[in-house]
């Protein structure tokens, strides 16, 4: 018997570890102070006939900051541009490493995406799915003290100081 409840515990866990934490739809992903609007600042992408980008703008009425969420296998996700279908959040030109831009391209990355409590208002990080050079990178922004916005979307190393590892994540109902 207590083999039995061992076993059904240990599956709970593990279906709670990997549990959706958002259903497959449509967001905006952003950061700002929750409370006020005007330091809000979104995912947009900026689609081209190669990688575009993405970028860091505040709000705008358009499906470039909309993001299609599909669930994956073992907590992962893809992000898709709802301004240009079938191009996706994922990497550019280099390979992952820290500082490498994000862009919207046709193959997608597929994120791991946690929870990040914080306070009154929860955030996401979202990770590259494979260490690299046995390093955790998150999806960041590139707003060193030399930049100006809009910023860029960018990989870095979790846990570096002064880096944007936490997101929010905005359903949008169309």
């Amino acid at each position: 018997m207590r083999h039995i409840f061992a076993l059904v515990t240990l599956l709970v866990i593990v279906q709670a570890a990997f549990a959706q934490l958002f259903a497959d739809g449509d967001y905006r992903i952003w950061y700002g102070k929750a409370t006020v609007p005007q330091t809000h600042r979104y995912f947009t992408a900026k689609p081209n006939k190669g990688e575009g980008s993405v970028q860091i703008h505040p709000r705008q009425e358009s499906k470039s900051q909309v993001w299609r969420l599909r669930n994956k296998k073992n907590g992962q996700i893809t992000l898709e541009s709802k301004a240009a279908r079938g191009k996706y959040l994922g990497l550019r030109r280099a390979a992952a490493k820290p500082g490498a831009y994000l862009g919207v391209v046709p193959t997608p990355v597929k994120f791991i995406i946690t929870k990040k409590p914080a306070g009154q208002f929860t955030s996401y990080e979202l990770a590259y799915p494979k260490k690299v050079k046995g390093k955790t990178l998150i999806v960041s922004m590139d707003s060193k003290d030399d930049k100006e916005e809009p910023y860029y979307v960018n990989l870095d190393v979790q846990g570096t100081e002064g880096i944007m590892g936490g997101w929010k994540f905005a359903r949008v109902r169309v």
